[in-house]
């Protein structure tokens, strides 16, 4: 968990280690360019172990993410109505720490390192700061 604290920080002060892929490298590449933070752009690409089961980062070329059996859906709430409504998009995180099972993300990107996310480390639930 210290190590990928770290990593956060370093990226969060000093960006990517080297020169940031341009929109035409990028393409190249056969990527895109997309929001890191509110200032900052990388180049996204597809991953070729995306789906693969993993316990941390270190995994895979992407990010190591919650896969979809980790998160459970929020309990029906009555809106302003009265009527139970629940929205088909919602879903909860489970607390940092929990034990979880991981998938590698479908995309990786030139910094690699999840912001404002929900991640798995270790093969527990960890939760990365906002990089802005």
């Amino acid at each position: 968990m210290t190590k990928h604290l770290l990593s956060l920080f370093l990226v969060s002060i000093t960006g990517c280690s080297t020169a940031p892929l341009t929109e035409s490298a990028c393409s190249a590449k056969g990527g895109k360019m997309v929001a890191y933070t509110m200032l900052k752009q990388t180049c996204q690409w597809p991953a070729t172990d995306a789906g693969k089961s993993c316990s941390d980062n270190s995994e895979c070329q992407g990010i190591c993410e919650l896969s979809d059996s980790a998160y459970t859906a929020p309990a029906r709430a009555p809106d302003s109505l009265g009527v139970a409504v629940q929205s088909t998009r919602l879903r909860h995180i489970p607390d940092v720490g929990t034990p979880v099972a991981g998938v590698c993300s479908a995309e990786r990107t030139e910094i690699n390192v999840p912001n404002c996310a929900a991640y798995v480390a270790d093969g527990k639930v960890a939760l990365a700061g906002c990089a802005d």
